[in-house]
């Protein structure tokens, strides 16, 4: 599955040439971020709804890691996976 669609951070291929991805909640709540900040930025340049549905798979994973900040914090990524999905195209 796609990274974009929530099958997380691509690790390189196997064998045959396919890719592999490496689960989103396997990754530190700094990789999480460094990725939203990337993907963000790109977001800017070149505006389309999969990568604003990328944004939203990120940023639930980052919600859901249990490193991740207090409830105050996560109430915010929650509302912002909402406005994430919604620019994707979905309804929130």
């Amino acid at each position: 599955m796609p990274a974009w669609k929530g099958g997380g951070i691509r690790e390189g291929a196997d064998k045959m040439g396919f890719a592999v991805y490496k689960s989103l909640e396997e990754h530190s709540v700094g990789d999480l971020e460094s990725r939203l900040d990337r993907l963000t930025r790109w977001y800017g340049r070149r505006r389309s709804p999969w990568l604003a549905l990328a944004i939203a798979s990120v940023l639930e994973s980052l919600c859901r890691h249990p490193d991740y900040g207090d409830a105050p914090d996560r109430c915010a990524c929650r509302r912002s996976v909402r406005r994430w999905r919604f620019l994707a195209g979905g309804t929130g």
